[in-house]
């Protein structure tokens, strides 16, 4: 009893002016609002006691409270124990042992929000749009087979694991949208990857709204706007990795906002060094997952350096300090990243190889294998063959009938002959290779030197004698293809159109072209535009004979536009001198070299030579970027303004029988109203900045400040997830935006605070009615 008496006469001193506070009471300081550019929580919510208090952050802004019992003389005897997300631990000395606090209001938005991510997740029962793909790369993962994506591996890799630890074995093969899952893929908890994306991504973003200083029920409604978006919702119910990327674009920001928020005060601590890591590693999955998480990492990028233009301005922090801060920052956030880079390809390389040099991967060289061939033949121009196109199943072909002056939508055609693809053999399909030089040059005809990879040559249609071209014309049904005919011109300004560069497709140097049995596969660009011959697929109509029209196409990786040579005839070259090798060639030029030191292994019947990790990743990442604008043009695809409007859906998925369809598409009035917030606030901006310099504050310092500020970073996250796509070529979708969805809620919020905050000063309701107007005339 003495010891409880003890306690109960026990009294904690209040924080005094002069005095530290003491480490285990909650208290408010004046200190922590020494935090550089970044603002803390204006203290205008002060009369929201339960949904006010900023929980997980940096400080507590709800000061203790003196007790009914007794404690009103100076001393606190309430102990904080522990608090995350409005659920608050609290001890108080004997007279309540422990007391639990609960945030109702944002405990219901996070069920709300676990609600519509995971129920009837397995609806539907089958692949749904890129599942297609993803699917099909983690099953690659799990059975060892090689494959190409132009995606970083972590997500795969993420969505192989889930396979794995469930039992499945990769032996389904994702194939087509609307194939029915079988019991032995765990689809939903692959898609469940996406979905707790989708959750986690909810407190991101009630924090980030916290650590730019604002109101908590402004991150409840920021937060419930993203529970409310239809577009992150559907994709965090499939097995993509959109989600993924919006999940750790968020906590990236949230991290490092955590980091700048500690200030100087706290420099070289470990919960700095902590905030620090947790924004690298962030960014080392983030770009792990997809490259267009360089756009986020840009966004840190430029924070980071607003965060060292704050610490070079005090002049209290030694030059060397400095140095040591830039250092570190460019140690964990560039080079962490690339290390986890890295590393995540190494697995992706140890994952994918089917030979024993597993961590060495290879290259395909088929020359190095035919070269040795005892029945391959030197390729020699003057060779005659046939052209096949394995995706479209026909020969390239040329007929002596042209196209029409004008198609029926009004376009005109260059009136030149026929180019298309034949579904079967014929006499037409048959093409001469010969140097490429002037028309008139009759010595052309005869030049019989080795065709190289990479050669430019030019292409004669043998029945017809025309040469094949392509030019700025559109393509009779692709018009945003160009077309591609048959023509003979004389006139030197027309021979450009007429070069083509022949690349073998896995070929490493620029040795002579060898040929056996249809193994060669090339790829044909046209030097002038720099496009790829393709057969589209696509059908013409009666004036060609329902043939498959043939047109370049920038696309230039895909089956598309990938050409094997058939029924090889090589030109007789006895009685030819080496001398009449005009360009002082040999008719008989040395093989590609094996070389020596230098290890190859055979698989799928090509020669594989191996590489180390870094020439393996090098190229890699080489034929990554290649690839990027390898998509073909789709039906749905889109343009970044359409996705600001939201005037193209996506389909995602449709029912043969029911007509139940999933199809991506963004909450209409959710981006419309920002779009118009957005547009109304550079005129509001405009308005502070020329009343300021006139000496008339609408709002105090720290409070236009943490509104500025707050504001330009959600914009400029924003902007960098849009503005840089207006300038990609490639095909695009809607999903594509999704990443900056969060910030058009966040500034959302943040603006509709802004706007309440003016209702409680009637003094500025008059220059609140003209902003409004002024922006609803603009929008």
């Amino acid at each position: 009893m003495e010891d409880i008496a003890k306690l109960r006469n026990r009294r904690l001193p209040v924080e005094s002016k002069t005095n530290q506070p003491v480490d285990h009471v909650t208290t408010k300081t004046s200190d922590s609002t020494d935090i550089g550019w970044l603002p803390v929580n204006s203290n205008h919510d002060n009369s929201d006691e339960c949904s006010g208090e900023v929980m997980g952050s940096l400080q507590d802004n709800t000061l203790n409270k003196a007790d009914n019992y007794g404690n009103r003389r100076g001393y606190y005897d309430d102990i904080i124990l522990w608090s995350w997300y409005g659920i608050k631990l609290r001890y108080q000395q004997l007279l309540y042992p422990i007391t639990v606090q609960l945030d109702v209001v944002w405990i219901l938005v996070m069920v709300i929000g676990f609600v519509s991510r995971f129920w009837r997740l397995e609806e539907p029962h089958c692949v749904i749009f890129d599942e297609v793909h993803f699917g099909k790369f983690a099953s690659h993962y799990l059975k060892g087979t090689t494959f190409f994506d132009v995606h970083p591996p972590l997500g795969k890799l993420i969505f192989a694991l889930i396979g794995y630890l469930h039992g499945y074995q990769g032996d389904f093969s994702f194939e087509t949208i609307g194939l029915e899952y079988p019991r032995t893929v765990p689809y939903v908890y692959m898609r469940g990857v996406s979905a707790l994306s989708g959750f986690l991504l909810i407190p991101c973003v009630y924090q980030i709204i916290i650590e730019l200083g604002f109101k908590s029920s402004t991150a409840t409604i920021a937060a419930l706007l993203v529970i409310c978006d239809n577009g992150l919702v559907i994709q965090s119910r499939v097995i993509m990795l959109d989600s993924l990327v919006i999940l750790l674009t968020a906590f990236s920001l949230l991290a490092f906002l955590k980091f700048v928020h500690l200030g100087r005060r706290y420099s070289w601590s470990y919960k700095w060094g902590f905030w620090l890591a947790c924004t690298g590693v962030s960014l080392g999955a983030l770009i792990g997952v997809k490259y267009t998480g360089l756009l986020g990492m840009t966004l840190v990028g430029l924070l980071t350096i607003a965060d060292l233009w704050q610490l070079l301005g005090d002049k209290l922090i030694p030059l060397v300090e400095l140095l040591l801060h830039l250092l570190v920052r460019l140690l964990v956030l560039l080079g962490l990243p690339f290390l986890m880079n890295l590393f995540f390809f190494f697995l992706h390389f140890m994952f994918t190889s089917t030979y024993s040099s597993a961590l060495l991967t290879a290259v395909a060289d088929p020359q190095a294998k035919l070269a040795l061939n005892d029945n391959s033949t030197m390729m020699r121009y003057g060779s005659t063959f046939m052209l096949y196109n394995k995706d479209n199943n026909c020969w390239l072909h040329s007929h002596g009938y042209q196209y029409p002056l004008k198609y029926p939508d009004g376009r005109g055609s260059s009136y030149q002959q026929q180019v298309t693809c034949y579904d079967y053999h014929d006499e037409n399909n048959y093409w001469t290779i010969r140097k490429p030089g002037s028309p008139n040059d009759v010595k052309l005809g005869s030049y019989r030197g080795p065709i190289r990879n990479n050669d430019i040559v030019e292409f004669v249609h043998v029945e017809t004698q025309k040469l094949l071209n392509s030019h700025d014309v559109a393509g009779p049904i692709t018009p945003q293809n160009q077309e591609v005919a048959g023509y003979i011109n004389h006139s030197a300004k027309f021979v450009p159109y007429l070069h083509w560069k022949m690349e073998v497709l896995g070929s490493m140097g620029e040795y002579p072209i060898y040929w056996s049995n249809d193994e060669v596969v090339l790829r044909i660009t046209h030097i002038q535009s720099s496009q790829a011959l393709s057969a589209t697929g696509e059908r013409l109509p009666e004036w060609a004979f329902g043939q498959i029209e043939v047109t370049t196409n920038r696309v230039t990786e895909g089956g598309h536009t990938k050409w094997k040579i058939e029924n090889l005839s090589v030109p007789h070259i006895d009685g030819l001198a080496e001398d009449d090798i005009s360009d002082g060639g040999s008719l008989h030029p040395a093989p590609p070299p094996v070389m020596e030191n230098v290890e190859y292994i055979e698989q799928d019947s090509l020669i594989r030579r191996v590489m180390s990790f870094f020439e393996s990743y090098a190229d890699l990442q080489a034929r990554m970027f290649n690839a990027h604008g390898s998509l073909s043009e789709h039906t749905f695809s889109s343009r970044p303004l359409e996705w600001v409007w939201l005037t193209k859906t996506l389909p995602y998925w449709l029912d043969d029988h029911s007509n139940a369809q999933v199809t991506l598409v963004g909450n209409p009035m959710l981006w419309w109203l920002a779009n118009y917030v957005m547009i109304t606030y550079p005129i509001i901006m405009s308005l502070y900045v020329v009343r300021r310099q006139r000496l008339i504050f609408d709002l105090p310092q720290g409070e236009w400040q943490q509104w500025w500020v707050g504001s330009a970073v959600l914009l400029a996250g924003w902007l960098l997830h849009l503005v840089p796509y207006m300038s990609v070529s490639r095909v695009l979708f809607l999903h594509h935006y999704l990443p900056a969805v969060p910030f058009l809620c966040m500034f959302l919020a943040v603006m509709l605070e802004h706007f309440t905050y003016y209702c409680t000063y009637p003094r500025s309701a008059l220059l609140l009615v003209a902003m409004v107007f002024m922006s609803l005339s603009v929008g």
